[in-house]
């Protein structure tokens, strides 16, 4: 196998979804690495898994895959297969990612770097900025730190949306389009024909986060609370997409004045990122997306860092103030715990003169909402 074996992190949906056929397809020989014992277990009976693509042709694929192995329970087997591989992809939470460096300092940390990449395939924000810091502190002593500054480990954008069956089967489900890039000015060329390097992924990036992600997580909250099922029935939602709309024009703002982006080419990525979502061949239950509305208010993530943006320029977010107060009562009638309505927002945005008056516009609208009809 050699310089034709990449070991993948995370057999969820995304990355059965998207990142392993793309891998496969690109001709190289994809090594699974997950905790899930069960899922191995059917992968390695299976000697892959099938991936049907539910709109363009609808043709049902075979995904192979050389072996599923435990990074807890079988760690020597994949210790082996990693000291082949010149390339480790990854799509796992944010959160078990220093399990990842952790695991990779292990292995590269004793090898030499030069011609090796991490490509980490997660919705995170400078993602390779983020796990080289990770490295670092996983290096054990400085030779090891040496050797892994060596290892290219680019910001990535990736974008597909995808559903798995498991446990009732190994299947996914997901789209054709797909959109994995790095940032060219870390890794100029990936070796994976179908992972290309561009330029200003940054971009890219805040794009796709704000009018894909930022767009997805707010239908579904306002979907979940009308008691709809998936995330296709959202996208469809009229009243839903009225109700949003004064909201998504500031994030197209945001994305002009910051990122340098046109007006026609947001109001094209716009349609096609509601195509896609409304898209019913995909069935992704609300409850995948809207979650974690608390963490998701916080000053620097999607919801809230354009706002203050534009606060900074002395644009009027009054609107934007508007919607959040709406999403924040429907988020707090689904997560009842959240403390959001108390004192949660005031701790969140406090940290800056921009983020108090948000505060402040936003607890207008809330204090408005619940005051007594004449």
């Amino acid at each position: 196998m050699g310089d034709r074996t990449v070991v993948h992190f995370g057999a969820g949906a995304l990355g059965r979804g998207m990142v392993v056929p793309l891998l496969h397809e690109s001709g190289y020989n994809v090594v699974l690495a997950d905790t899930n014992a069960e899922l191995n277990a059917a992968l390695n009976r299976e000697r892959g898994y099938r991936l049907a693509i539910s709109d363009g042709d609808s043709v049902e694929r075979k995904i192979g895959i050389v072996e599923a192995v435990s990074p807890i329970t079988e760690g020597d087997k994949l210790a082996a297969y990693m000291k082949q591989a010149n390339v480790i992809t990854t799509s796992v939470r944010r959160e078990n990612l220093i399990h990842v460096a952790r695991t990779v300092a292990e292995t590269w940390g004793h090898q030499d770097g030069e011609g090796r990449r991490i490509i980490c395939c997660e919705n995170i924000e400078h993602v390779g900025r983020y796990f080289s810091g990770l490295l670092e502190q996983a290096a054990e002593d400085e030779g090891q730190h040496a050797r892994l500054r060596r290892v290219a480990v680019p910001d990535t954008i990736v974008d597909r949306i995808c559903a798995a069956n498991w446990p009732e089967n190994t299947d996914v489900v997901s789209e054709v389009y797909h959109e994995c890039s790095v940032d060219a000015a870390t890794l100029a060329d990936t070796g994976i024909a179908l992972i290309p390097s561009v330029e200003r992924i940054e971009q890219h990036f805040s794009r796709k986060r704000l009018l894909l992600n930022t767009y997805a997580d707010a239908i579904s909250f306002l979907a979940k609370a009308e008691d709809l099922t998936y995330l296709y029935e959202a996208a469809r939602s009229e009243e839903i997409n009225r109700r949003i709309e004064p909201y998504m024009a500031l994030l197209q703002e945001v994305l002009k004045l910051e990122f340098g982006c046109d007006e026609a080419m947001l109001r094209s990525w716009r349609e096609k990122y509601k195509q896609r979502l409304g898209n019913d061949g995909i069935p992704r239950e609300l409850g995948t997306v809207a979650r974690n509305l608390k963490a998701k208010l916080a000053p620097g993530e999607r919801f809230v860092w354009p706002l203050l943006k534009l606060q900074e320029r002395g644009i009027d977010i009054d609107q934007g103030a508007a919607f959040l107060a709406h999403l924040i009562r429907v988020g707090t009638r689904l997560e009842p715990d959240s403390d959001l309505l108390q004192s949660g927002l005031y701790e969140l945005w406090n940290g800056s003169p921009a983020g108090r008056q948000l505060y402040e516009q936003v607890r207008a609208h809330l204090d408005s909402a619940n005051r007594p009809s004449p």
